[in-house]
């Protein structure tokens, strides 16, 4: 059994990961992330669209884009006002 991060689990035979959370799509999104430089970044995200296909480097594009997305959906006046009725339900 493999230990991480305190989680005692085998992490390749216990989680059926669904298809955008599976190690590889992560581990190119941080391969693209942990560019020192835009170019490199750019030259990383070559190499992954000629070495796996479409649904792979989507799946990858949608990780890198994803703090981007969650931070403008937090900007939003629907979002502050969900988490004003929700401050207000827990008073």
């Amino acid at each position: 059994m493999t230990k991480k991060n305190n989680v005692d689990v085998d992490f390749d035979s216990d989680v059926n990961y669904p298809y955008h959370l599976q190690p590889d799509i992560i581990k190119m999104a941080l391969f693209i992330h942990n560019a020192e430089s835009e170019q490199e970044k750019i030259n990383r995200v070559e190499f992954g669209v000629n070495k796996f296909n479409y649904k792979f480097m989507a799946h990858v594009m949608a990780m890198l884009t994803l703090p981007h997305l969650m931070e403008t959906n937090m900007k939003s006046n629907e979002f502050k006002e969900w988490v004003s009725m929700r401050q207000k339900k827990m008073n």
